[in-house]
């Protein structure tokens, strides 16, 4: 199955414009998707935070769990993506670099769908959380 394919299917979205989940799923070339995605991603987290009302330090201690390079190459394998989505084979697997590969493929996706959705909140956080949520 194509990367592309394999995106959409795994976060239970259909792309009107293609152009956003290829640039998405293209690792040389999704660094300004995944820019914008960091963001995004922000906002997806805090959001539930600021309405639970608790302190800028719980916030501060979503941001450090599911937001690092870390946490999300952890999400993007445990979603399949380091299966259907290669980097170059310099990349060492487990690799702070190949993590930040991973993260950025995450980042990439979230914002793809953000943008192609018209920046609908609710579908992009569906979909983030099916990315988040495929260890549990």
């Amino acid at each position: 199955m194509d990367p592309e394919t394999y995106v959409q299917h795994f976060i239970g979205y259909t792309f009107r414009h293609r152009g956003y989940i290829k640039e998405a799923v293209d690792w040389k070339h999704n660094e300004r998707l995944a820019l914008l995605g960091d963001t995004v991603v922000a906002l997806l987290l805090l959001e539930d935070w600021y309405r639970s009302q608790r302190g800028c330090g719980a916030g501060s201690q979503i941001m450090k769990r599911y937001a690092s390079n870390r946490a999300m190459a952890y999400e993007a394998r445990t979603a399949g993506f380091d299966e259907h989505i290669r980097p170059s084979s310099l990349h060492m697997f487990h690799s702070p670099a190949y993590d930040h590969v991973l993260a950025t493929e995450v980042e990439a996706i979230v914002a793809a769908v953000w943008l192609d959705s018209e920046r609908n909140f609710a579908v992009t956080k569906s979909c983030y959380q099916r990315i988040k949520n495929a260890h549990a």
